[in-house]
């Protein structure tokens, strides 16, 4: 019996980019009956999944898409190996709940909406699990759709690509004073000066960041109090596996600005100790990354999201950016020409523990 799983690649020594991908992979290396063998292979063609997200477990002529969907399906093929003991007097759900809602919009702030964070850490990282045709699309969709989850946090001072207002809802000004005279050189050192300041001083919004980070670990400490989470090997539970998803890429991402991560160290050493422990129990035994590229389809099967992603990219373009998003298209169409990005369909199968 063999199954796949389908993930976001690796990134900041992590076997995945993406929460609910590494928490899939955790899952499967932790809880996984000894009879089942897996492959693990990193994807990013959307249109493999069903529903367009990652991670997807592939069983049989079944795909199922998603972390929940997935512990679901294994439950239902009784292919897991869960700790015996009482059920939590906290729905796991709940915790779940928590996880996605509060710790996903802490990672889109420090990982894509972050300027600073995001052109030179985040980015990067894709650079290097995605092929030249995907590349210059798919990371500038995934950081729109993180502004658009934390635009009602009003943080934009983060976002230093944000667009100016408009005229409409600038202040007036008094007519009856004329503005002094400006060069455009003038202009253009201001204007540089101004963004220097702000790629200097990324804590603009400190105090909601702090607020943010305060009101997500407090809880968390809360439940590692009462033993909510496992603090031994024993009594680590799939809902581990999500938590460890999420903090993980607070903790170990190596970017910036570490606002998110020296929160956990400075004021948070027992959810640190408890990461550290999750790291050791679910990954210490897992092969280095990458390990294989997702086999290919050929050039016609990403098109699809291709067109997507050219779509979503120029609508959250500013105008001064329209150009550079039609150089991309001009550079990723010839790289579907070229047959770039192909790749040898080599999988690592995994003995489960």
């Amino acid at each position: 019996m063999s199954l796949e799983v389908h993930v976001w690649g690796s990134a900041f020594d992590l076997p995945s980019i993406d929460p609910e991908c590494l928490a899939t992979v955790c899952l499967l290396n932790s809880f996984m009956r000894s009879e089942v063998q897996w492959k693990l292979i990193p994807n990013f063609d959307l249109s493999f999944s069903p529903n367009r997200t990652f991670p997807v477990l592939v069983d049989g002529d079944q795909k199922i898409a998603g972390y929940d969907r997935v512990l679901r399906h294994l439950r239902n093929r009784d292919m897991l190996l869960e700790p015996a003991g009482p059920a939590p007097e906290l729905d796991p759900s709940v915790v779940s709940a928590f996880l996605r809602s509060q710790g996903q919009q802490l990672l889109d702030l420090s990982l894509y909406v972050s300027s600073e964070n995001y052109y030179e850490s985040t980015r990067s990282a894709y650079t290097k699990l995605l092929p030249l045709h995907i590349n210059y699309f798919l990371p500038l969709s995934l950081r729109a759709s993180a502004k658009a989850r934390t635009q009602h946090l009003g943080l934009s001072s983060l976002d230093l690509d944000a667009e100016e207002p408009s005229d409409s809802r600038k202040p007036a000004t008094n007519t009856a004073i004329p503005p002094p005279t400006q060069t455009a050189a003038q202009a253009g050192k201001v204007q540089k000066s101004i963004t220097s300041f702000l790629r200097k001083s990324p804590h603009v919004d400190h105090i909601r960041l702090d607020s943010l980070a305060t009101s997500f670990f407090d809880v968390l400490e809360e439940l590692l109090a009462k033993d909510y989470f496992g603090m031994t090997n024993e009594g680590t539970r799939p809902v581990d596996c999500l938590l460890f998803g999420y903090l993980a890429l607070m903790l170990y991402p190596d970017v910036p600005h570490k606002w998110l991560g020296d929160a956990i160290r400075r004021r948070y050493p027992r959810i640190k100790e408890h990461v550290e422990h999750l790291r050791r129990y679910f990954l210490s035994d897992l092969p280095t990354p990458p390990w294989s590229p997702a086999p290919s389809r050929g050039l016609t099967a990403p098109l699809y999201d291709l067109g997507h992603i050219v779509k979503s990219s120029i609508q959250i373009s500013k105008p001064s950016s329209q150009a550079w998003v039609g150089m991309a298209l001009l550079v990723g169409c010839l790289a579907f020409r070229s047959g770039a990005g192909r790749s040898p369909a080599v999988n690592y199968i995994f003995p489960a523990r």
